[in-house]
């Protein structure tokens, strides 16, 4: 079965609360209703930015992380070939 992710780690949930805090904002006065559409957009932008920049930084730690363990494991072979073959 597949694992559910909380809830504050949907994509729906963030741009919920950008368009609840830009009505906000323009509630109080300090923003004008007709910015609030191209404001709203750009910050979902920069969110959509952010998630695919840590998913790709995700993937290439992991390619690192597994690339090490695949040279740790040749080392460690290597190095117990070398005593087999050459004993003290």
């Amino acid at each position: 079965m597949e694992k559910l992710k909380s809830g504050f780690l949907s994509s729906e949930i963030w741009v919920s609360v950008v368009m609840v805090v830009l009505q906000q904002i323009a509630a109080f006065g300090l923003l004008h209703g007709a910015d609030i559409q191209p404001l709203a957009e750009a910050i979902v932008a920069m969110l959509t930015a952010g998630v695919a920049f840590i998913t790709s930084m995700r993937v290439v730690i992991e390619i690192i992380r597994a690339r090490t363990k695949l040279k740790e494991k040749q080392i460690e072979t290597n190095q117990q070939l070398t005593t087999v073959n050459n004993p003290v």
